[in-house]
């Protein structure tokens, strides 16, 4: 109990520390369909035994080669020890893998992480859990210059490839550094009319150094506050309204995203065959503030969910990109050994 305390304080410190403190991260619209990128606390935050996401993000390919992110990510409970014992809690471990690939730079940021994370129930009934996360990983960043284009490749007229750069050197640079995470999460699922998931999340807890091209900077922490819910519309729970909201500082840099979607269920679960028999379907939209409104469909049937999305662009940028903005893809799988599993019979998250 004294280590958990213990425990609870450092994370308190560790949640408030950019408060206090001095490139931007990439980001999804559909953010609280990519959990393990969004915060490490909802590790095994979900109704199952397996959790598989799969985010694609491209995005202005009329300005210039294509901005691409990339995100696979697999996370599960572990099993108790003793499974005789009635308590709720539990902890949960995942993997996550971003690769985000910018313009005609090729700009690219590879990530890989593992993440941990321990649920604690606060009513002992596991209707309401908070969990604390956190992610260690490694991250690989390059870039490759020779693709580029320089003014002293103009002639005047037209661009020829065949004239030299001007530049004294076009190095491909590339480094890896190690990167932290942490975070925490609350979630309450008291019946089938309300549900709510709220959080927040720190990265590049230690600040860790941008080294391109012979200079160097440190990386500003992104702190990230998320907040989701379901709220069941008329009498019954066959639609339900999903209001969402993101906040995000990185420095100096600041984003909201705020929307709602509604879901509606067309078929329940059978107690005959199991978990498979759920579908439904989610219509919504996104604003995000001075940047890009967007609108997204997503279909679950079983344990499989996919969603599109869809930016468009309201920024200063919409003279060059004609109010373009991104393609958002996403496919979960959220998998059961079991129908008789007591997670599903007793969900305790959504």
């Amino acid at each position: 109990m004294k280590r958990m305390k213990l425990f609870f304080k450092m994370l308190c410190v560790i949640l408030l520390l950019p408060l206090f403190s001095e490139a931007q991260d990439f980001h999804y619209s559909m953010f609280t369909m990519a959990p393990l990128t969004l915060n490490p606390a909802l590790t095994g935050n979900f109704t199952g035994d397996l959790r598989i996401v799969n985010n694609y993000r491209t995005q202005w390919s009329n300005i210039s080669k294509p901005y691409t992110t990339y995100s696979f990510g697999g996370d599960m409970p572990l099993p108790k020890k003793d499974k005789k014992k009635s308590s709720p809690d539990f902890f949960a471990v995942g993997l996550n893998v971003n690769v985000d690939k910018a313009g005609s730079t090729s700009l690219k940021n590879n990530q890989f992480s593992g993440s941990f994370s321990y649920n604690k129930s606060l009513d002992g009934a596991g209707a309401t859990f908070f969990s604390m996360g956190f992610m260690a990983g490694m991250d690989q960043r390059s870039i490759n210059l020779g693709s580029s284009t320089w003014n002293q490749q103009f002639d005047g007229l037209n661009y020829d490839p065949t004239l030299g750069s001007g530049e004294t050197a076009l190095p491909n640079d590339h480094y890896l550094f190690g990167d932290y995470a942490a975070g925490i999460a609350i979630t309450t699922v008291r019946n089938d009319r309300f549900k709510m998931n709220g959080g927040a999340a720190v990265s590049h807890l230690s600040r860790p150094e941008v080294q391109f091209l012979g200079g160097t900077d440190k990386l500003y922490m992104k702190l990230c506050a998320h907040y989701s819910a379901q709220i069941a519309l008329g009498e019954n729970a066959n639609t339900t309204l999903i209001p969402q909201f993101e906040y995000v500082q990185q420095g100096p840099a600041k984003m909201i995203n705020a929307g709602a979607g509604v879901k509606f269920k067309m078929q329940d679960r059978s107690h005959y065959t199991g978990y498979q028999n759920d579908r439904s379907f989610t219509l919504g939209g996104m604003y995000r503030l001075g940047d890009a409104v967007s609108a997204y469909v997503r279909v679950d049937i079983g344990a499989i969910g996919a969603a599109i999305n869809y930016d468009l662009n309201v920024s200063k940028l919409t003279a060059a990109s004609n109010g373009r903005g991104a393609m958002e893809f996403m496919l979960i799988y959220t998998g059961l050994y079991s129908s008789q599993n007591t997670r599903l019979s007793k969900p305790s998250f959504f």
